[in-house]
């Protein structure tokens, strides 16, 4: 993955930057959906085996999404002002 980013960062395309940006949006309404219906799931069941694997799954979820806005920061943090006019550039294009 660090290869990936160094790749991304170092050989700036306004299209990698969107990619992960979008992946980082994506992941995390996704995981925001999905971890609401763990958590009612967790709350109507009584089974405290599947209520521990449940909570399980919730918490990869929300490390999955946090992973994706520490990357896309990365992303955004490493960009020069002359690049950060090229990405804008063409988001409006």
């Amino acid at each position: 993955m660090c290869g990936i980013l160094t790749l991304g960062c170092t050989r700036f395309s306004p299209e990698f930057v969107t990619v992960v940006d979008d992946h980082r949006q994506l992941t995390t309404e996704t995981n925001t959906t999905l971890i609401q219906s763990i958590q009612e799931e967790i709350n109507s069941t009584s089974n405290a085996e599947k209520s521990e694997a449940l909570e399980d799954l919730k918490e990869r979820l929300e490390i999955i999404s946090k992973q994706s806005e520490v990357i896309d920061k990365f992303v955004q943090d490493n960009l020069t002002p002359e690049q950060l006019a090229v990405l804008l550039s063409a988001k409006w294009k």
